[in-house]
């Protein structure tokens, strides 16, 4: 038995140091705003990473095409903003992570990550649930604070990934 326990022992202090030495190597691997990646090695990777961005990028524009479409939202005038750029960022920008946050909290498993546009003293956040329910919330900066002013939920597409095989 105290072998056994020395055994065990040894192979979670061996796991730990694993988990220990990845964690720092991917800590290690990080661009300008944190996010880890991975460089292609060989032209094999590269066209394996061009055709899963290319794949994120059709997906995220039917989901924000659906959204509009099921809403009636007129986005001109907005700019989209990249989430990792509201919780980076100083002043109004970064008063919205606490909205952003709350409706992030309720997502489940296969919800799609909200989308975030601003203009001005205004914000949008669109966001598509895994059954197909598109989420519209508008924001308004008041008194140096952005409030959710609406919220609105309709019935939309399921959008499939265009990888997803299933």
């Amino acid at each position: 038995m105290k072998r056994f326990m020395i055994g065990l022992c040894f192979a979670l202090l061996v796991s730990f140091a694993i988990i220990s030495a990845t964690d720092s190597l991917a800590k290690d691997n990080k661009d300008e705003r944190g996010h880890s990646f991975t460089v292609p090695s060989n032209q094999e990777e590269k066209e394996i990473k061009d055709k899963v961005d290319k794949a994120n990028k059709k997906f995220m524009k039917d989901v924000k095409d659906d959204i509009v479409a099921t809403h009636n939202i007129n986005l001109q005038g907005y700019k989209e903003k990249d989430l990792h750029e509201v919780y980076n960022s100083e002043g109004d920008l970064n008063k919205i992570a606490p909205a952003l946050g709350e409706i992030m909290k309720k997502q489940e498993r296969g919800d799609v990550k909200p989308i975030l546009y601003v203009k001005n003293n205004k914000a949008v956040i669109l966001e598509k649930k895994n059954d197909g329910t598109n989420h519209v919330y508008t924001l308004k900066l008041k008194n140096d604070a952005w409030e959710i002013d609406n919220k609105k939920h309709l019935k939309g597409k399921k959008i499939k990934h265009p990888l997803n095989k299933n």
